[in-house]
């Protein structure tokens, strides 16, 4: 499907405006590296530039100077250790998917255990007695449903 063709400042010269679009971004391009000198130097100094920024934990580029970029990671290394967690991640979903009927068996004997249960209880009473010697009005609702099968 051939763009259409606009008047260009109320001309009508039967140009395409992606075409010209292109010629005037090449020539924008070709003048900035003509300034500049050797486009092979230009393109090496953007790319050691890059990979030799620093950036926080969110990937932002940290400018230098400060704690901040003391404390900042290499832009090359940040993104290899985002792609190793996220590969790590995945491969222990993967391995707890494997193995969660043991899993399930090892939380249910855990949660059996006569010491968990008088943990939970001694635990429940503090945060309550807390509860209500620390607040003017203290709501308790205590109910007990059976559990919906989840498995």
């Amino acid at each position: 499907m051939a763009a259409e063709k606009k008047p260009i400042v109320g001309v009508e010269l039967g140009i395409d405006p992606a075409y010209l679009e292109e010629c005037v971004r090449q020539t924008v391009c070709a003048g900035i590296a003509e300034v500049m000198g050797n486009g092979d130097a230009v393109a090496s100094s953007i790319v050691s530039a890059v990979l030799e920024a620093r950036v926080d934990s969110d990937g932002r580029v940290v400018t230098e100077g400060g704690y901040r970029y003391d404390h900042a990671t290499p832009v090359i290394e940040h993104y290899v250790q985002k792609v190793v967690r996220k590969e790590a991640a995945s491969y222990v979903a993967e391995m707890l998917e494997q193995y969660r009927p043991q899993i399930r068996d090892a939380i249910a004997k855990q949660l059996g255990r006569r010491q968990f249960a008088n943990d939970l209880a001694e635990k429940f009473v503090a945060a309550l007695v807390d509860t209500t010697t620390s607040n003017w009005k203290c709501n308790v609702d205590v109910s007990f449903e059976k559990p919906k099968e989840r498995y």
